[in-house]
């Protein structure tokens, strides 16, 4: 499967709490998402951090091989941390922040590709099911499936959108699933914050009937 670094991060942070063991030798880690990467803590308690240079050239090459094997990424020093992320990745998992975009200069050379991430914040996995579970999972703007147009492969994937912005809420905070949240496609969530606004639902709904 391929995936970009910035998927794989956005999934990592979904997983993160979850019990993580190397594919080799099956020794025991846990890890948490950073702005720099993933903050590793191995069995022994060496913790270390997996920077997101490291992690996107990490994803390159598995996109490329497609494979779980730690001979193919010899070159990487943490890779046995990323392989099991990499094995478990799942896309119907994944929820992206469409936050500013921020350029990462942290152990970059000239001439190397910049990596580009988001502003990213915690969200909660069962408020997203439960909205999914209330709401469907075609996107309550334009009624996009993609269950309906790509198939099983894509059943039950979707954006969900916050009603009121997160970034907003200086923290945690109590969502209702129900009430604060909707399921929007990708393209109808980048038209809402476009620009860094949160156009309602409402409104771009009405921008596209006046187009049809």
């Amino acid at each position: 499967m391929k995936f970009t670094a910035s998927e794989f991060l956005a999934f990592a942070r979904v997983v993160q709490s979850e019990e993580w063991r190397t594919l080799s030798q099956k020794k025991a880690y846990r890890f948490t998402v950073e702005d720099r990467g993933l903050r590793v803590v191995p069995s022994t308690g060496d913790e270390r951090l997996v920077s997101n240079w490291e992690i996107a050239r990490f994803c390159e090459t598995y996109s490329q091989s497609n494979s779980v094997k730690t001979k193919d990424y010899s070159n990487l020093f943490n890779k046995s941390y990323l392989l099991p992320v990499a094995d478990s990745f799942d896309p119907k998992r994944v929820e992206f922040s469409l936050a500013d975009e921020v350029v990462d200069t942290s152990d970059l050379h000239e001439g190397a590709v910049r990596l580009i991430s988001v502003n990213a914040y915690e969200r909660n996995a069962e408020a997203r099911r439960r909205c999914v579970e209330a709401h469907g999972s075609s996107c309550v703007v334009c009624g996009f499936s993609f269950a309906q147009v790509y198939g099983d492969v894509a059943a039950g994937f979707i954006h969900v959108h916050h009603l009121s912005p997160i970034a907003l809420k200086g923290g945690n905070y109590n969502v209702d699933p129900v009430a604060d949240l909707r399921p929007v496609c990708p393209n109808c969530h980048a038209v809402i914050h476009l620009r860094g606004g949160c156009m309602s639902i409402e409104e771009l709904r009405g921008h596209l009937r006046a187009r049809t």
